[in-house]
């Protein structure tokens, strides 16, 4: 398969030159939502969003407002077995604040918490839930905030 289109190592798929699923629906003229996409190029409509996989650093978040939230989950990601993440206080700022203002809701943040707390006292089986928790209240914030008027996309 390799031999056919060229992507062997992760992130080789922004460079294999063939339109992906995503480039073909928008040539459609469809809204596209894609998050974290295994091999994806990146793309920038003001009807669509893109949010690369956590491996992927070549290819920008789109709008740039999920930069952050990108920046800080690849780190996450990216770090997981190390004692250090590269994160400092300004990109946890950060996070907090995209996630605050693209519809993080109280709920969500209980489900951490009690997530964060269970899992330091011992019950390893939970650790995936945090990073679940994150991304699927960020996802389903972010694919709101897609506005209906493209001129007024990029103006925060």
């Amino acid at each position: 398969m390799h031999d056919r289109h060229g992507v062997f190592h992760l992130t080789d798929g922004p460079g294999a030159g063939f339109d992906d699923v995503w480039t073909m629906l928008r040539a459609a003229n469809r809204t596209v939502a894609c998050g974290g996409s295994m091999n994806a190029k990146g793309f920038a409509d003001p009807n669509s969003f893109f949010l690369p996989d956590p491996w992927c650093n070549s290819e920008p978040a789109d709008p740039p407002a999920l930069n952050a939230y990108q920046r800080f989950v690849s780190a996450l990601v990216q770090q997981y077995t190390n004692t250090t993440t590269g994160l400092d206080a300004t990109d946890y700022a950060r996070v907090m604040a995209f996630l605050a203002t693209h519809g993080l809701k109280p709920g969500t943040v209980r489900e951490i918490v009690a997530q964060l707390a269970s899992r330091r006292l011992g019950d390893s089986r939970v650790s995936w839930r945090c990073c679940c928790s994150i991304a699927c209240s960020s996802m389903s914030s972010a694919t709101t905030t897609v506005p209906a008027d493209p001129t007024s996309r990029h103006s925060s």
